[in-house]
């Protein structure tokens, strides 16, 4: 599981109990969702 500094998940997997979890990093990486919106700070 990866959450945002707030907690809220962003991306889930589940594998087996005998998994190492450095084998998942990558693909779990690759489920979270691209930012939408504009690059750089909001117009004041």
């Amino acid at each position: 599981m990866i959450v945002d500094r707030h907690g809220t998940p962003l991306a889930v997997a589940l594998t087996g109990g005998n998994r190492h979890d450095v084998t998942q990093l990558l693909p779990l990486l690759d489920a979270v969702p691209p930012i939408r919106g504009l690059r750089g700070r909001p117009p004041s």
